[in-house]
């Protein structure tokens, strides 16, 4: 399965020439539309081997393969075994964080941010420039991008780590930048289905 789907993301990156956002990323990081870095080949395709493949191709691997893996040494397996196969590194820069007042974009993901309550380009300037005390650490800032590619192809994220190692907060700072209401609910390893679905009880 996730063979298939890492094949059907890189090809729709190819044939698109974008990335989970529909625009093109350029060298600095801007958000460009309908931009052509890479020579194409026949059918509209970049051809094997150009940089938007490499990337499209360590991307997906990342995001599919190494962010599953919770212990250090299966994701250095996991980063081995892609240089071995590919001849290439997996892609591990961290990603440049982009504000607009109607967009927010984390290297090749990007969120739509929720303007309904700002009519005005006043309070869009605004709203924007408020994003600037949203602080995402670098470190943690390529996994934002993974959690928002996956939000936008409505996948479940499973966030692991130990107390204290962030996890909320970097979802609570996702809910943030796309001034989304974000609903929180505290469950423990006594929490039950019921709880969070509901049930009728039988009198």
């Amino acid at each position: 399965r996730d063979m298939g789907r890492w094949g059907d993301l890189v090809e729709a990156d190819l044939k698109s020439g974008r990335g989970d956002d529909g625009c093109r990323q350029s060298k600095g990081g801007d958000m460009m539309q309908g931009t052509e870095d890479d020579e194409e080949d026949e059918d509209g395709a970049a051809p094997f081997g150009s940089a938007s493949l490499r990337q499209s191709v360590s991307r997906h691997a990342r995001l599919l393969y190494y962010r599953r893996m919770r212990a250090e040494a299966d994701r250095a397996f996991i980063a081995d075994t892609f240089a071995s196969v590919f001849g290439f590194e997996m892609d591990q820069t961290p990603p440049a964080i982009d504000v607009t007042p109607t967009h927010v974009q984390i290297g090749a993901a990007w969120l739509t941010r929720n303007t309904e309550a700002t009519t005005s380009s006043a309070s869009l300037a605004a709203a924007a420039a408020g994003m600037a005390s949203v602080i995402v650490p670098q470190a943690s800032s390529a996994v934002v991008e993974d959690m928002v590619s996956c939000i936008n192809k409505q996948w479940l994220v499973l966030l692991t780590g130990s107390a204290s190692s962030g996890k909320t907060t970097l979802v609570r700072t996702v809910a943030a930048m796309a001034g989304q209401p974000l609903y929180e609910y505290a469950m423990n390893s006594s929490t039950d289905s019921s709880e969070l679905l509901g049930c009728f009880e039988q009198r």
